[in-house]
């Protein structure tokens, strides 16, 4: 009977009006069954006196849904049917729980919601079905009865749904009972893109950490950080290794004590104006580690806090031993070469690929008979007699293809005479051509009256 009274309500324009008509046939019914429900039932007749006007605001879902309908009998269905798209919403309908999970596609993007009715004959019913079709993906499901019995609804909270409306409360009800999905369904999907765009930041500053951890362990910089309350540096273990300290921990007099006295007092102002200024400081200094003294390059980095209690310090050291040491011995062989350079009784003078002089010592400014600031400038050319002008320039240029040369130069000063020294020439590097220079004139003379007699 209540099937052909159904069906005879298609006739109406109203959709709501069939379902009204329909709904006194089993309501007096339910009335008692949704009084023991409790508020798993959260939509029911009782809210039908809402206004259209606001539901329609209350979601951006309001049109274009793409819906499937799953309800086994074919009156009910045809009737909700004609009334969601009747309301805008894009419709699919299937007649079983088995045809549901067809429908569903593999990738979980079929449709925006499934309206699922719970008793669907004897082979599967809703709650089995929205089981299996959440397995293939998260699909809202809003189950859709006329069951209010507390067993049944305990069932349907065995997955995850999106609410239980109560068949015959109106396609109001209805309607905005799906907006309502919907927009829980968009926000639980807000939600699950941000935690997985949290998940992906928080692995690649893990991975940044790591890759910097590593780095400034291989490098072997020691990182201390200082604890204001309990007026301690703690360091990492490069720190520890590198300050040959016996514990993490070590309080800022004890790290200050260990700097060597004469650079003490500095290395206390140091400490004091670091504090006292934001942004990041560097000294060097000397201190004792065991037996050794090294030389470390300390960078405190000091950052304003919110509370009173002073800057977050930060303190990085890296051991420049090797460094300074390598710096001390270059110092020594610069000052030991600068001692035989400047006192020897032989001439040297550095010059250039083109052959000009860019240096000389002041046995080589004796033998030219120039001062150092006209010497360095004037070139090899200056020196060489019109008439050898050309074997020199040959000469020059076999020298530069073999990179040393020796034997005996001629030359005139400015004086008008001639002189003659035995040089050694070596190309040390581009544009650094050094020659050793010894006046012999003297001898060539001697050589010449003796071969005379």
């Amino acid at each position: 009977m209540r099937k052909r009274i159904a069906a005879f309500c298609l006739t109406f324009p109203e959709s709501d009006t069939a379902f009204g008509f329909a709904k006194h046939l089993t309501y007096s019914d339910m009335a008692s069954d949704f009084a023991r429900s409790g508020p798993r039932i959260v939509f029911s007749r009782a809210s039908t006196n809402l206004r259209q006007e606001k539901l329609e605001d209350m979601s951006p879902y309001k049109t274009n849904a793409r819906i499937l309908l799953v309800e086994d009998d074919p009156v009910v269905a045809l009737l909700e049917l004609r009334s969601l798209r009747e309301n805008g919403y894009t419709v699919e309908h299937a007649s079983s729980g088995r045809a549901a999970i067809e429908f569903v596609h593999p990738t979980g993007d079929s449709f925006d919601l499934i309206l699922m009715d719970i008793d669907l004959g004897a082979d599967m019913d809703g709650v089995e079905a929205a089981r299996q079709i959440l397995e293939r993906g998260d699909i809202p499901i809003l189950f859709h009865s006329s069951h209010t019995d507390p067993e049944v609804i305990a069932r349907t909270e065995e997955v995850t749904s999106y609410g239980y409306v109560v068949k015959n409360t109106g396609m109001i009800v209805l309607d905005t009972s799906i907006k309502m999905a919907l927009r829980l369904a968009h926000s639980r999907k807000q939600q699950k893109e941000h935690e997985l765009a949290l998940q992906v930041s928080e692995r690649e500053l893990r991975q940044a950490y790591d890759i910097l951890r590593l780095a400034i362990d291989t490098m072997g910089l020691g990182i201390g950080h200082l604890d204001r309350d309990a007026n301690l540096v703690r360091w990492n273990q490069p720190g520890i290794d590198l300050l040959s300290l016996e514990s993490a921990s070590q309080s800022v007099d004890q790290f200050l004590d260990r700097v060597l006295v004469e650079y003490r007092d500095e290395a206390r102002q140091f400490w004091k104006d670091a504090l006292a200024s934001e942004g990041t400081q560097s000294s060097e200094m000397r201190i004792q580690c065991g037996n050794n003294t090294l030389d470390i390059l300390w960078s405190v980095h000091a950052r304003r806090r919110s509370d009173d209690r002073g800057p977050d310090v930060t303190i990085l050291c890296a051991d420049l031993t090797d460094v300074r040491n390598q710096d001390r011995r270059h110092r020594e062989r610069e000052n030991y070469f600068a001692a035989i350079f400047d006192c020897s009784l032989n001439a040297i003078v550095v010059a250039d690929d083109s052959g000009t002089y860019i240096d000389a010592n002041p046995a080589a400014c004796d033998l030219f008979q120039l001062p150092r600031e006209v010497l360095i400038g004037s070139s090899v050319a200056r020196f060489v007699r019109p008439s050898g002008a050309e074997d020199t320039a040959a000469h020059y240029k076999r020298y530069m293809e073999m990179g040393e040369d020796v034997g005996e130069f001629s030359f005139v000063l400015d004086d008008g005479s001639i002189r003659t020294a035995q040089y050694h020439a070596v190309r040390i590097d581009k544009d650094f051509n050094l020659s050793i220079l010894s006046d012999i004139t003297d001898r060539k003379e001697m050589e010449q009256k003796l071969a005379l007699k």
